[in-house]
């Protein structure tokens, strides 16, 4: 399990940002896109304090969603149900605040230097650092320790796609059995967000059970994951000019996509159905044979 922590600007507008119909779209629409990827990764804890917990819910300076009783309706069950299931309660009373450099913005100087102080007591697991919309831009943070006894840095989460790259998502979502093809295909759609940014599929896909045979065992799983989604986000003809996948007819309506190159050369056969679906039909590993390799 990988512990993170949460800038409070994720969580804390400015009262200029929140009257402002497209800033609180977005700032609403970010935060639920965190929420929504760290429940599918399942592997992610949010480090927390009670503190934190008391500045959202009865310091007397109100976030401006506590503010309206529609806003209070729409944001307290996604804070409430959706934040508590991810987070993981750390014990920060004793501790002094960090100092970070550069400093993080923040709408709430109490916040942040709660947020500092659950940093003091988290500081041996290096956690990865959520940063708020308004802290997005920063390279980099360094996090000086209040005993004097040194300073750390930490990888930094700007999008929430940017969790992807904290899990090894091929090795936690590979099916185990040939009959979890809905987790092979969370397996591809993680991979697509990580790998390939905005691009849809354009294709829907099924698996055949041969090729969830072939692959419940398959090696050489980041390479095969990213190929299939690579082929799932590219035109036919996109397909065919790719050089890492050289995708081919190879007879009927069977067509060939490489997935390693020389001297593993591992490839898979897949079809097109008349709906124009693709179904992936066979996985070739090293030192498998298919009729049409040449």
């Amino acid at each position: 399990m990988i512990g993170a922590v949460l800038d409070p600007a994720i969580l804390l507008p400015e009262q200029a940002e929140w009257m402002d119909e497209t800033s609180r779209d977005r700032f609403v629409g970010l935060l639920i896109d965190h929420l929504d990827t760290l429940e599918r990764l399942e592997e992610i804890r949010l480090h927390w304090s009670d503190e934190l917990t008391a500045r959202l819910w009865d310091d007397p300076a109100v976030p401006p969603w506590r503010d309206s009783r529609a806003w209070r309706t729409a944001i307290v069950p996604i804070l409430f149900k959706r934040l508590n299931s991810l987070i993981s309660s750390v014990d920060t009373l004793s501790e002094d605040p960090c100092a970070a450099d550069p400093e993080l913005e923040c709408v709430c100087p109490r916040a942040e230097v709660l947020f500092l102080r659950l940093m003091a007591s988290v500081a041996h697991l290096r956690p990865p650092v959520c940063l708020g919309a308004r802290n997005s831009g920063i390279q980099g943070i360094t996090f000086a320790l209040p005993s004097g006894e040194g300073c750390f840095s930490v990888e930094l989460v700007r999008a929430p796609a940017d969790w992807l790259h904290l899990v090894d998502v091929e090795e936690h979502f590979w099916p185990s059995t040939r009959d979890e093809e809905a987790r092979l295909a969370e397996c591809l759609e993680l991979v697509r967000m990580r790998d390939f940014g905005g691009s849809g599929f354009l294709y829907e896909f099924r698996f055949g059970r041969r090729f969830m045979q072939d692959v419940v065992c398959a090696r050489s799983r980041q390479a095969l994951a990213r190929a299939l989604a690579k082929r799932l986000v590219l035109t036919a003809q996109e397909a065919a000019r790719d050089p890492s996948l050289h995708d081919e007819l190879l007879s009927g309506s069977v067509h060939r996509l490489r997935v390693t190159q020389r001297p593993s050369s591992t490839r898979v056969h897949y079809t097109y159905e008349e709906d124009g679906r693709i179904e992936f039909i066979r996985y070739y590993g090293p030192g498998e044979h298919d009729d049409g390799l040449r």
